[in-house]
Formats: C-alpha cells, structure tokens, sequence
C-alpha cells in the first residue's frame, strides 16, 4: 500500500520521534502530573503525561526541529501516507481502510496533516503499530 514512503522511511521518522519524546520526558521527569496535564479523564486515553505534545520543548529543540523537518520534507502524497500508517496505529482506522486515511488526510489538507503528524507525541508507537498493520515491518 505504501507507495510514496517506503518502511525504512518511516522507520527513520520513528525514529526521531522517539529522540523528541524521550527529550520531552527528561525535561518533565520529576515533574508532578498535575503540573503538566489536566484533570484525569473518565474515559478515553489515560497517559496523561502524553498529552500536550511536545510545546513543553523549547521551540529549537534539536530532536523536535529534526522531526518537523523530516515531516515537513516529505512531498504531500507521502505525509498522506504517515498520516494514515499513524491512523492504523492509533487503531481508529483498519488496515483495510487505506484509501479512507488517505482521504481523510486530503480532506485536512497538507499543512494540518503535518502538523498532526508533528504534534503526536506517541507518533513513534503510532508509526510502527501501522507498519505491522499493513504488514510492511
């Protein structure tokens, strides 16, 4: 399905997003939960500590700046396909719903899809659970 983007591509990209969350996670370790996070949820996503992305970096962070700039080098068809492989991750999509997370992604527009893809502090997990998905590992 992968057409744009090839899986060491993606793995690269994984990659960094796992260099800009470990990043994160050090600048907040020891730092209460109720510091950086908002009432715990009733339902839904649970890790608290993973919401807020990564604007607790400072803008130029090395590991951030290396991720956006992975992501926003990519040509549009092939951030459509991060979007949908982060999509199959996250698991509100099937594997068979390919070209619906390529619409999806049409339907955003490039520069919401970047910055989705840019903002998602799990992208790494997200990434590599798509891969396995499609069976492109």
């Amino acid at each position: 399905m992968l057409t744009e983007m090839t899986s060491t591509r993606v793995h690269l990209i994984a990659q960094l997003a796992k260099v800009a969350r470990d990043a994160r996670d050090v600048l907040l370790d020891g730092v209460p939960e109720e510091t950086v996070s908002e009432p715990h949820p009733a339902k839904g996503e649970q890790d608290r500590m993973g919401a807020g992305g990564f604007d607790v970096l400072p803008a130029d962070d090395p590991a951030v700046t290396a991720l956006r700039g992975a992501i926003s080098g990519l040509k549009p068809a092939a951030r459509s396909e991060l979007f949908a492989l982060m999509r199959i991750g996250q698991g509100e999509l099937a594997a068979g719903d390919w070209r619906r997370g390529l619409s999806e992604a049409t339907a955003l527009g490039d520069e919401s899809v970047g910055g989705i893809l840019a903002d998602d502090i799990d992208l790494q997990s997200h990434l590599e659970k798509g891969l396995y998905g499609l069976g492109a590992t």
